[in-house]
């Protein structure tokens, strides 16, 4: 099972495909900038030339979230979101499937522009990893929710330029409380591993964020 389907409407943004590439561009240039060991003045040369582009495309703002509606929400959902966001230069990004028994699953390969302690990545990169397929899992079991709480268990340096499998599972439904875990793990290595807990949207909230999407990711 791959995507859950609210995540395709994004898909016909016509403005996806482009907004990928630059995403990609600006990763390589957050890669190039972590990695680089060139001359100061080509760095200087370089920060110009930076400057000069971020001029450009601030020329223009996105409408701000809180003024969309719910369909344009959907449709910017997966382009401009900080884990799976294909046009968010700060995302991987992770592309996050889901297996017959509602496990989301995702395979991610970091680099040292994730780097926290030596030749590991930073421990707040691992949770925003988790949280993010925690959110996927419970989004699996019922109506989407809110991370309440979320506790890491760091049981090894997480490694960067390997890939990493990162998985969450529903574990129960009380109410407007969901339980969920998940776990970041390398051939058979756990890494890091987690429990949380989810509060889903009470209904009156939901209704007001829907205005009628049945389709949008808080349904």
């Amino acid at each position: 099972m791959t995507e859950p389907d609210w995540l395709g409407p994004a898909m016909q943004d016509p403005r996806l495909a482009p907004m990928t590439a630059l995403g990609d561009a600006t990763r390589a240039l957050m890669e190039a900038v972590v990695e680089t060991d060139v001359e100061l003045d080509e760095i200087e040369t370089a920060t110009k030339e930076i400057v000069a582009i971020a001029q450009r495309l601030n020329a223009t703002h996105r409408q701000s979230t809180a003024d969309m509606n719910p369909q344009e929400i959907r449709r910017r959902f997966v382009a401009y979101n900080p884990v799976i966001g294909k046009a968010n230069p700060f995302a991987p990004p992770l592309v996050v499937e889901f297996d017959e028994s509602g496990h989301a699953v995702s395979r991610v390969t970091l680099s040292r522009v994730h780097e926290g302690p030596p030749n590991a990545v930073h421990g707040g990169i691992v949770a925003l990893l988790i949280d993010q397929l925690l959110g996927h899992a419970v989004g699996t079991a019922g109506p989407p929710g809110m991370t309440a709480q979320l506790t890491v268990n760091y049981r090894k340096p997480t490694p960067y330029d390997r890939e990493l499998l990162v998985e969450a599972w529903h574990t129960g439904t009380s109410g407007r409380r969901v339980t969920a875990e998940a776990r970041i793990s390398a051939d058979g290595v756990t890494f890091a591993d987690a429990k949380a807990l989810f509060v889903s949207v009470r209904p009156e909230q939901r209704a007001e964020l829907l205005r009628g999407d049945e389709e949008s990711p808080l349904a």
